[in-house]
């Protein structure tokens, strides 16, 4: 007793000193965050009284506080909340162009700067200006988001399928804010932004093609075997046939009927998705395929192989029940142990479909940034 005593004694200190740590680092966090907050309520206060300083600047003004560098280098940055400030305070910061002739909508385009591109859309006047215009090379907003994008956010994107799609939908983005006439126009080089396009994303479409290629690849032969268990499943019923009748021993259950539910389900959730991944297998992979056809193809194929997995494991429980009954403990066993393959893949298959979803049918361009406007605000 003395032993369990100490014992006992030992784990409360550890326990106390666990909570200390624990609330210590919570602490230590919050404190973080409250001085960036503050830090940032600090910088706000700064640019707004700078801002209402620049509304009555004239352009010289402008040029030795260094405004038009500023909102050129926010651009490029993504510091949408600079670049509305400037606007606001003088709406004729939006017509900035560097020695190369650039904006800060072809600033935000090469550098892949949603929030800010999408400024371009609250313009009411000298839109068809800034929207029309070319830079030193002659290539217009069309020409400059034809070019690949950077590295480090191509990067952030999962796998070469949705990099190839978030470029094209670059290019649909900017193709419905610029005039008609800058489809067909050319630049030095005598192309049209379209041509360029497929010439600076030849080798991306190439990974992406032999990315999905592969990934479909592997489903279809998971997707082959849960075939084969189900329709073995099917005609290998649990408890056999009656030798009289021929039906099922166990026909009339409520366990039964769950059973033949689950197969049957599996069984077509299955064949749905070998057939859609065998389709994505053979299909042309032309350039706009990317955009929707190619991801919505493949995240019905995971759906339905996610479907099967887990009518299989409900039709493996079912027929535990059904062979093991009065032995409760067992089939609860079997049960937890049933969820670990859906443990295991759940997690990859749920990720790579989110990312999916949210790059096609989830949030358009303008719906993504006013998200995250109003998250930072």
């Amino acid at each position: 007793m003395p032993a369990l005593g100490r014992f006992i004694r030992h784990f409360r200190r550890f326990v106390r000193r666990s909570i200390l740590i624990n609330f210590d680092g919570a602490y230590n966090i919050i404190k973080k965050i409250r001085d960036k907050k503050m830090e940032h309520y600090l910088v706000l206060g700064i640019l707004n009284y700078i801002c209402k300083r620049m509304s009555t600047m004239i352009e010289t003004e402008l040029c030795e506080m260094s405004a038009y560098d500023a909102i050129l280098l926010a651009a490029r940055n993504g510091i949408t909340e600079l670049v509305e400030s400037m606007r606001d305070a003088n709406p004729e910061l939006l017509l900035t162009m560097d020695e190369s002739r650039r904006d800060i909508f072809a600033h935000a385009i090469v550098n892949r700067q949603e929030e800010v591109f999408q400024l371009i859309h609250d313009i009411e006047t000298n839109k068809e200006i800034i929207t029309s215009r070319q830079d030193a090379l002659g290539n217009n907003l069309l020409h400059i988001v034809a070019e690949l994008g950077p590295s480090r956010y191509l990067d952030s994107i999962s796998n070469p399928a949705l990099r190839m799609q978030k470029e094209l939908q670059w290019f649909q983005e900017v193709m419905n804010v610029v005039p008609q006439w800058c489809q067909e126009a050319k630049d030095a080089n005598g192309k049209t932004a379209r041509e360029v396009f497929s010439e600076e994303h030849k080798e991306l479409l190439n990974s992406g093609h032999q990315w999905v290629k592969d990934t479909a690849s592997s489903f279809t032969i998971v997707g082959t075997l849960i075939i084969t268990i189900m329709f073995a499943a099917a005609f290998t019923v649990p408890g056999g046939n009656n030798s009289e009748s021929g039906f099922p021993v166990f026909l009339g259950k409520d366990i039964f009927t769950y059973f033949v539910v689950s197969v049957a389900l599996s069984l077509v959730a299955s064949s749905s998705s070998v057939l859609m991944f065998i389709g994505l297998i053979t299909s042309r992979y032309a350039e706009n395929d990317f955009l929707r056809s190619l991801p919505l193809k493949l995240l019905f194929g995971l759906a339905t192989l996610f479907i099967s997995v887990a009518f299989m494991m409900s039709a493996f429980i079912t027929t535990l029940a059904l062979m093991l009954t009065g032995y409760r403990r067992i089939i609860m066993a079997a049960m937890w142990l049933s969820l670990l393959p859906i443990l295991v893949s759940v997690p990859s298959l749920l990720r790579l479909a989110s990312e999916i979803y949210h790059s096609t049918v989830g949030l358009n361009f303008e719906k993504h940034a006013a998200k995250n406007r109003r998250n930072r605000d």
